[in-house]
């Protein structure tokens, strides 16, 4: 809204020839445009990126839930280090929490 203001006090001047006014707003319309598009694209990425690690998240679940038997490839989806995994899932298993919290329903 700044800009708005800004520009519509500098094109209104009388000094200022009219092909330059239009001038100054088409450049700004062009670089809001290219603003406008690199923010859509970079959140188009991001949505995409997001929707990635789910789906790899929902491939290992199956190794959370067999984390004393899962391979240690299909655990380093859910982290680097795949012994605080381990230890996270005994956690998660002890306190009937996360992918463990139906256990508690059924007892």
């Amino acid at each position: 809204m700044g800009v708005a203001l800004a520009v519509s006090q500098v094109i209104e001047r009388p000094e200022v020839p009219r092909a330059r006014a239009y001038a100054i707003v088409a450049v700004i319309a062009s670089a809001l445009t290219l603003a406008a598009q690199g923010y859509a694209g970079s959140w188009a990425s991001g949505h995409q990126a997001i929707r990635a690690r789910r789906d790899e998240l929902r491939r290992a679940k199956p190794c959370v839930l067999h984390a004393y038997r899962a391979l240690d490839d299909c655990l380093r989806t859910m982290h680097i280090d795949t012994e605080c995994v381990r230890r996270g899932v005994e956690l998660l298993w002890r306190t009937k929490l996360g992918p463990f919290a139906a256990f508690s329903r059924s007892r």
